[in-house]
């Protein structure tokens, strides 16, 4: 039965907003393409987007790498891109506090930098409403030679259990990563892959209630959602 769930934040609690980010800049059609591209489809930015590299060193690589394009970049980073291109998903975050206050235990797990974890917790004021968290930046040596921990690393899997010492097998995990989401099922967790709120909360819901020791119920959702995976 399950007594804990377990949030990712970047596609779950927060969505991402690419277009509408790039109308507040007076570039080309063209421009915003390739802009585009360079920071969403590089490997540098597949590293920022997991959460692999700080937004400093994300912007330093593309100046490096994208020289013909430096003033676009360097107008990108005048703020934090994380908190640009992120917007609120009120909907998930509604169903983290009725999951908390139906006596789930409800914690955060993410690959974020200290800077993004301090926006998104201010942002939702998040600690007033979760038994716990684990930001990958917790795990990072600061030295390139030296390997951190970020998700789909199965050790950081293993250090967010033993922090809490909860059952894998008694959680449920909600994640957009395919690949995070793999890893949670090798280690015993229950598992969704989450989609949007729409589509992902009633799923979750439907779980829950067949799935869950004496906790105050959920509201009702359609019995027709089909329920997440296990391994």
């Amino acid at each position: 039965m399950i007594k804990n769930v377990v949030f990712d934040v970047s596609g779950v609690l927060l969505k991402f907003n690419f277009l509408g980010f790039f109308d507040v800049f007076n570039w080309t059609p063209k421009v915003k393409q390739q802009i585009s591209e360079i920071l969403f489809k590089s490997e540098q930015g597949e590293n920022y987007m997991e959460g692999k590299i700080s937004n400093a060193t994300f912007c330093k690589a593309l100046l490096s790498s994208y020289p013909k394009h430096k003033d676009e970049i360097k107008q990108v980073f005048k703020k934090e891109l994380f908190e640009q291109i992120t917007v609120p998903d009120y909907n998930t975050f509604e169903l983290l506090k009725e999951l908390k206050s139906s006596d789930y235990n409800v914690y955060i797990f993410s690959n974020m930098d200290r800077k993004q974890s301090v926006y998104f917790r201010n942002l939702f004021n998040i600690d007033e409403h979760i038994n716990g968290a684990v930001y990958s930046y917790e795990f990072d040596s600061g030295k390139p030679e030296e390997d951190s921990f970020k998700k789909p690393d199965p050790r950081i899997f293993k250090a967010f259990l033993a922090k809490f010492g909860i059952n894998p097998e008694e959680t449920l995990y909600i994640d957009d990563g395919k690949k995070n989401i793999a890893t949670a099922k090798t280690l015993g967790f229950n598992t969704v892959v989450f989609k949007s709120s729409d589509t992902t909360i009633p799923q979750i819901k439907s779980y829950l209630q067949g799935n869950s020791r004496e906790v105050k119920p959920l509201r009702c959702v359609n019995d027709s959602q089909v329920g997440p995976e296990k391994l």
